[in-house]
Formats: C-alpha cells, sequence, structure tokens
C-alpha cells in the first residue's frame, strides 16, 4: 500500500544519500593521487569510449596486467590506472606513462546517474592525452553517433587535451576496401583528428598506435646532466629513474645523464640537480 511505497522510497533516498558519499571519499581520494602523479612527473593516458568498445582490453595489453573485460554496463565505474608496461617502447625517450580506463559512455542517461558518472570522468579531464576507443565494426551511422557524443561528453567535463580515436575490432571487417570505404564515410566526424585502426585482440596495428600516441603528447624536455660523482648525486640519479626517462647514462670521475623529462618538473628537476652540485644543459628533441 501507501506506506510501503513510502518506505521504499526513503530506503532508496537513504542508499543514494550512502552512494553520493562514497563517491566524494572517492573524488578525495583520486585528487590525492593525481597530485602525486603530476608531481612525479607522470604522463596520464585516459582510455574513453562506449561500454564494450575494448577500453579494458586495450589497458590489458599495453601494461600487462589484467583488469576485468566484461559485457556489462557500468562495469568499470571506478577508474582503473596502471603504469605503461616497460615491453611497450613508446619512444626512444619513453617517460612514466600511466593508463586508465574510464567508465562507458552511455546515450541518454538520466541526470542523477550523469552526476555520479562524472566523477569517474575526471581523470580524463586533466588527462595529457586521450585515447577515444570506437568499435569500427559498428553501422557507419552509430558510429558517428557515438563519436559524436564522446566528443560532447568530454567537452562538458572540460577536457581539453589531444584525442585519438582508436577504432577496434577492424578484425570483424574483412574486407581492406570496405575498411577503407567506412573510415572516408567518417571523415567529416573526424575532423582532422589523428585516429588508428586496431584489432586488441589480434594486436593489428598495435605499434602504429603507440607511434601515434607518443606524437600526440605533449612535448618532452630533452636534457644532459653533468653530475659529481658523490654518494648525494648517486642518491639522486636513482629518484631520475622514476620521475623520467634515462636515455643514457655514463659514469667516470663525473656523472653524464641524457634524460628526457615532463616540461612541467623541469624547473623541480633542475633544482634538485644544481643543489647536489650538477650541471644541466637542454638539448634538442
Amino acid at each position: 500500500g501507501e506506506y510501503q511505497v513510502d518506505d521504499y522510497y526513503e530506503m532508496i533516498k537513504r542508499q543514494m544519500k550512502q552512494i553520493r558519499e562514497k563517491l566524494e571519499k572517492l573524488r578525495a581520494s583520486r585528487e590525492l593521487r593525481r597530485k602525486h602523479r603530476y608531481e612525479a612527473g607522470f604522463y596520464l593516458i585516459a582510455i574513453a569510449g562506449y561500454t564494450n568498445a575494448g577500453k579494458s582490453s586495450l589497458l590489458n595489453l599495453l601494461s600487462d596486467e589484467r583488469v576485468r573485460v566484461e559485457e556489462m554496463l557500468f562495469s568499470t565505474l571506478s577508474p582503473t590506472t596502471r603504469r605503461v608496461s616497460k615491453k611497450q617502447c613508446f619512444t626512444t625517450a619513453r617517460p612514466p606513462l600511466l593508463l586508465t580506463d574510464t567508465v562507458g559512455f552511455i546515450r541518454d542517461l538520466p541526470s542523477w546517474v550523469i552526476d555520479a558518472f562524472h566523477s569517474t570522468l575526471e581523470e580524463i579531464a586533466v588527462a595529457d592525452l586521450v585515447l577515444l576507443v570506437v568499435d569500427i565494426s559498428d553501422p557507419v551511422e552509430e558510429i558517428k553517433v557515438k563519436i559524436e557524443t564522446s566528443l560532447k561528453e568530454l567537452r562538458e567535463i572540460a577536457a581539453s587535451s589531444s584525442i585519438v580515436l582508436v577504432f577496434n575490432k577492424m578484425d570483424r571487417i574483412k574486407d581492406e576496401k570496405i575498411l577503407a570505404a567506412k573510415i572516408e564515410t567518417l571523415k567529416d566526424v573526424i575532423d582532422g583528428m589523428p585516429y588508428v585502426c586496431v584489432s586488441i585482440l589480434q594486436r593489428i596495428n598495435i605499434e602504429e598506435l603507440i607511434e601515434t600516441v607518443s606524437q600526440n603528447l605533449p612535448a618532452l624536455m630533452q636534457v644532459k646532466m653533468v653530475l659529481p660523482f658523490t654518494e648525494e648525486a648517486q642518491r639522486f640519479v636513482s629518484m631520475l629513474y622514476e620521475k623520467a626517462w634515462i636515455i643514457n647514462i655514463e659514469y667516470s670521475s663525473k656523472i653524464t645523464v641524457d634524460l628526457a623529462i615532463n616540461q612541467r618538473i623541469y624547473d623541480k628537476i633542475v633544482s634538485l640537480c644544481q643543489r647536489v652540485g650538477g650541471r644541466v644543459y637542454t638539448t634538442a628533441k
């Protein structure tokens, strides 16, 4: 009767309040982790796109770790972040890279659900690069709608980073001419964005994807450091292995290090280098 409905209503309100409180705690925790990653000089690559497009599979492939891959809505409600595997060579001067798998986009969600999802999409807003994964085996008109909806959602969360379109499941299109024609039909919605056709399952064109990612990351600072051969300087070098990509290192009467670092921590690294008696020379990228 009416009283039973009221009881259910109050119970749902309590549960929604508890969920909002948990989401707020998760948001605060993620903010602390993001601050640490930012200060450590990590590049953050966010993997976005519709449910079942292959986002978690891409994260698994590039990180050499396993996160669950399910054909279920909301199975990635909380973002999963992994460091890119050392087996994956993005450039000769590969910086520390983190991949984040975010919740799948879904059209026409009610506003109260979108509020919950936005807390998980914060990772995209602060990312250095977004990989927008799309199922290329879908009908062309459906692909267009999904790309347009995804881009609209990215704009709403104020994502300003570069976007690379990853057209996944190309192995399902057996004729290369059909695939090429499909891409040509999508050119208006692609609108000049970099894109790669891949098969994550069959590991097709993964090297091309990696190269495209490296080309679209914010520029690295190429640096040469000459350090005294002291215990303090050696501790500094150990720290560099976590915050930068060491290209070459030579030990003689001094320690000479060629490295690439994220621009946003350049001043901090230079200051630490000088503190241990080192000199810094910037080089061409």
